[in-house]
This record gives structure tokens, C-alpha cells and sequence, in this order.
């Protein structure tokens, strides 16, 4: 809800231009009809840093995050697979 009250004002991170985590963010995207910029990163690592420092506002991550959530550092939203 907050995404589309806001088009283009969130962000979300991914591993890269075409990688499995970018393509899930565009997915929803096109699903929900909401619109957030895509910021890709040079790896999953520097992509979770900058959502735990607030440069981002959501970020798919390709599992690498799962210890941050368990902490309670980061909030896990939704867990997808096959």
C-alpha cells in the first residue's frame, strides 16, 4: 500500500541487472501494479549492507540475509520457492 500511495519514491536492491533477485522484484512489480526503483548492486553482500543502513527500503535476497533475520536486525516479509 505504500508503494503504490508513493510511486517512485521506494527502492529495493538486488544482486545485479538480470540476476534471479532482480527478476522476482520486477515480478512483483508487474503483479501488484506498484511502482519502486530498482537499485542493482555488484553482488547480494553490498545489496543487504546498504537495506541495513537504510539506503534502500526492501531487498531480495538470495538467502545470505537469513542470519540478519533470525538476529532481529532486518524483518523477513516473504519467503518464496519452488
Amino acid at each position: 500500500a505504500m508503494a503504490k500511495a508513493n510511486p517512485g519514491r521506494m527502492s529495493y536492491g538486488s544482486a545485479g541487472n538480470g540476476s534471479s533477485p532482480h527478476l522476482a522484484g520486477e515480478m512483483l512489480k508487474a503483479q501488484t501494479g506498484m511502482f519502486t526503483v530498482h537499485v542493482p548492486y555488484r553482488g547480494a553482500a553490498p545489496a543487504l549492507n546498504d537495506l541495513m543502513g537504510g539506503q534502500i527500503d526492501y531487498y531480495f535476497d538470495p538467502g545470505i540475509g537469513l542470519a540478519h533475520a533470525k538476529a532481529g536486525r532486518t524483518k523477513l516479509l516473504a519467503v518464496g520457492s519452488l
